[in-house]
């Protein structure tokens, strides 16, 4: 009967190099979720002279029609 030695080891490191080996962790995961909590305004580049054209649709993608046709166009 053979007996199988198992040799463990610990290695220390010092926490300087932990602590930094945590700051650059949570830095790329603050850059990977930064894109997914950041929102950009939505007319950021809108004029007053611009007109938008909305196309009003139902739950399957329909045209709906409204008073005014089925666009509406703002500052007409």
């Amino acid at each position: 009967m053979q007996r199988k030695v198992v040799h463990e080891h610990t290695i220390k490191i010092p926490r300087v190099v932990t602590v930094g080996i945590y700051a650059v962790a949570i830095a790329l995961g603050a850059n990977a979720i930064k894109p997914i909590l950041s929102a950009n305004p939505a007319f950021a580049e809108l004029n007053p002279q611009d007109t938008i054209k909305v196309r009003l649709v139902d739950a399957q993608g329909l045209s709906v029609g409204t008073p005014y046709g089925p666009f509406i166009v703002a500052n007409q």
